[in-house]
C-alpha cells in the first residue's frame, strides 16, 4: 500500500474514517479505517487494516486477516501515516501466516 504524503493519515479517508479506495490485489482487498476507539477501550483512536478474500465468482468474501494499531502517542494523538503502514504490514504478515498454515493442511 502506497502512503500519500499529501494526506494527513497517508491515505484518503471518507467522513467516517474509511479508506476512499481500498486496494485490490487479485482476489484480495486491503481496506483501512481510522476508528475513534480501540476494541474494548474508549477514547483511544486506532487504525485497522483488514484483508478480505473473495471467491472467483465474486459472491462471497471473508476476512483473511486484520490488525489494529493504536493511533495514540501517550496522552495525545494526531494523524500519523506510519500507523497506517504498520497496520497494513501486520495484517499482511498475518495473512501470509494463515495462507501458509492452510497450505500445510493440504499436505
Amino acid at each position: 500500500m502506497d502512503i500519500d504524503p499529501t494526506q494527513p493519515w497517508g491515505i484518503a479517508l471518507d467522513y467516517a474514517g474509511r479508506a476512499m479506495k481500498p486496494v485490490q490485489e487479485g482476489p484480495f482487498t486491503v481496506d483501512v479505517a481510522v476508528q475513534d476507539s480501540e476494541p474494548n477501550r474508549r477514547n483511544t483512536p486506532c487504525v485497522r487494516a483488514t484483508i478480505f478474500v473473495q471467491t472467483p465468482d465474486g459472491e462471497f468474501s471473508d476476512t483473511l486477516a486484520y490488525a489494529d494499531v493504536s493511533a495514540s502517542m501517550g496522552t495525545y494523538w494526531e494523524p500519523n501515516p506510519d500507523k497506517v503502514k504498520a497496520a497494513v504490514e501486520q495484517a499482511v504478515a498475518q495473512a501470509h501466516a494463515k495462507l501458509d498454515w492452510l497450505a500445510s493442511l493440504r499436505g
